[in-house]
């Protein structure tokens, strides 16, 4: 049956978001929505989604452990000429296509009219509202009630976000866009080619950000091939699901280009001081081929045991009933996020009860009823989210960590959704659940991002006695944060750097999917967790030093008031200047 028209309109956000929903039970209980719900219906969503949002915009600094370097990386691409800065003598553009351009060219895009942190927040509030409208585009490209969806918002942020893998985090959402296009490909007859050019865009994009979501696509889509019917074919007819494919072709000849330029060479540099990891022997190189066996080479991958993954999804504390969802919402120290979290599956475990009981009724009634083929598909791509989760890696050394946990967002995203369709009265009861999910995960986590603001004020502090172009080492022996879980403190030398046009000891211009890289020679690497003073290296070439934890005194002993000297503190920070 082909895609029809609305013929009601609330706007661009009820036309996303509402619609007619499926009817698994084959009872006549599909309904139009009238004016008047379908704005409160919009409302709601709005308030969900500005609730969100509103913790990005209540601290001047973003609570993720990566975000410095990726403002520093961004800020270096946009000032590489600048002669204010150290960026024109020490960096260039890596050549060729990376997976980071997406997330920073869009944020260089808003740079253009907007300061460059402010467009960061920007890009970021897009990447947060964009994961629920993203849901809710699949849901009704199944022809799914889009209410589940507002339920996501929480996990919107997590482990994913909390870690600073913001790429990450911009290319799921453009993941579930790719797949309602696929399916729209496929059912929507009179469109399918238009749906074909989104399906384009999108998986372009997904690859521009991260190619690990990718490899989520590279099975959900398939699946999605052999299990979307076409109004004018079987299962099985090759020739509707022919623009399905089309779609795909660009992505594709960018996969394998990114393959051979990732892939053929492997960096020495990423290897030794970004893994901190010398010992592990030299890779072979210069092949696609050389670098699978690579993958599977031991010394290389590591992989978690089931146990350990089952618990850092879902596990039950002792002497509590009450669950908890590490990866899911595992930012607050005081486990005000993992609130949301009990409040969103209480709500999917009340569904699919509700659901079942729906079920059995009609049945009972003698109404013909029957599971959905869209019921199955979600599941399905929930499955395929889980089963990349439980089976690949949590690390191949050399090229990427913790990397079976972000397909945990996926996989949680999908089966919040999964929930079985409802008659209109209920599904309008649950839009209003996922609401007060929004409203009770919001609370606790803009009172989180108030406290960051606090302990980061020090900081910027710091930044303000900072002298222009520091070549600054970064001594962070305490990377703790008072509300947060995660190293918030670990990169917070490149946020200086990025204030004073200066560089770090540390820095991902070293690793090869960063559009930045290292003109001709690489500075003294000090390790980002382990920080050690070495000072006949490090000293002829590093003029500035940012420590926490410690006093000056303790990390350069009697090099203080010799060759260097304390020049602030503030808080816990102390900024270091050679004499």
């Amino acid at each position: 049956m082909p895609f029809k028209r609305s013929h009601w309109s609330s706007g661009f956000l009820a036309q996303i978001v509402l619609g007619r929903a499926a009817n698994p039970l084959n009872v006549a209980m599909i309904e139009e929505p009238n004016r008047t719900s379908a704005r409160l219906d919009s409302l709601a969503w709005a308030i969900g989604l500005v609730a969100g949002v509103i913790p990005l915009w209540v601290c001047n600094l973003i609570p993720a452990v990566d975000m410095p370097q990726h403002l520093h990386m961004i800020s270096i691409m946009t000032r590489l000429q600048d002669p204010t800065t150290l960026y024109p003598e020490f960096f260039a553009l890596r050549p060729g296509v990376v997976t980071y351009l997406g997330y920073y060219y869009l944020v260089i895009a808003f740079n253009t009219f907007l300061p460059l942190e402010l467009a960061n927040r920007v890009v970021l509030s897009l990447c947060i509202v964009g994961l629920p409208l993203a849901m809710a585009f699949l849901l009704r490209s199944f022809r799914r009630p889009a209410w589940p969806a507002l339920m996501t918002v929480p996990l919107a942020y997590g482990d994913t976000f909390a870690w600073g893998f913001v790429n990450v985090t911009a290319a799921i959402p453009l993941a579930f866009v790719a797949c309602g296009a696929f399916v729209r490909c496929i059912a929507d007859g009179p469109r399918r080619w238009r749906w074909a050019v989104l399906l384009a865009i999108a998986t372009v994009g997904v690859l521009l950000c991260h190619v690990q979501v990718f490899i989520f696509l590279g099975f959900a889509l398939p699946f999605l091939l052999f299990t979307t019917r076409a109004p004018d074919g079987g299962m099985l007819a090759m020739k509707p699901r022919l623009p399905a494919l089309v779609g795909l072709a660009p992505s594709l000849a960018q996969l394998a280009f990114w393959a051979d330029a990732t892939f053929g060479k492997r960096s020495r540099v990423a290897t030794d001081y970004f893994w901190n990891l010398p010992t592990v022997p030299e890779a072979r190189q210069h092949s696609i081929l050389a670098a699978i066996r690579n993958a599977l080479d031991s010394h290389y991958v590591k992989f978690t045991p089931f146990i350990d993954n089952l618990h850092a999804f879902i596990r039950f504390p002792e002497n509590s009933v009450l669950p908890e969802f590490p990866l899911l919402a595992g930012m607050l120290n005081n486990d005000g996020d993992q609130t949301a979290m009990r409040l969103t599956f209480a709500v999917v475990i009340g569904v699919c009860l509700l659901g079942i009981r729906q079920f059995r009724a009609a049945r009972a009634a003698g109404v013909p009823s029957k599971i959905e083929v869209s019921s199955l598909q979600m599941l399905g791509l929930s499955t395929v989210a889980l089963a990349l989760y439980f089976l690949t890696p949590f690390e191949v050394t050399g090229y990427i960590n913790l990397f079976n946990q972000r397909f945990a967002s996926i996989a949680g995203v999908l089966l919040v959704c999964s929930v079985p369709v409802l008659t209109p009265q209920w599904a309008r009861r649950g839009l209003w659940a996922g609401l007060l999910v929004a409203i009770v995960f919001s609370g606790p986590v803009t009172a989180a991002f108030r406290d960051f603001d606090v302990e980061t004020r020090p900081l910027l502090e710091i930044v303000e006695e900072t002298p222009q172009k520091p070549k600054l080492m970064g001594m962070i022996y305490d990377w703790r944060s008072w509300a947060f879980r995660h190293a918030l403190m670990l990169q917070s030398p490149s946020y200086v750097a990025m204030r004073r046009g200066g560089i770090t000891s540390f820095s991902f211009a070293l690793q090869k999917q960063v559009p930045v890289m290292y003109r001709d020679r690489v500075p003294p690497v000090i390790s980002e967790w382990r920080p050690t003073l070495d000072w006949p290296v490090q000293g002829p070439f590093y003029d500035t030093a940012l420590i926490r934890g410690p006093n000056p005194a303790q990390v350069f002993g009697g090099l203080l008031d010799t060759e260097v000297e304390t020049v602030t503190s503030a808080g816990s920070f102390s900024l270091v200047r050679k004499r």
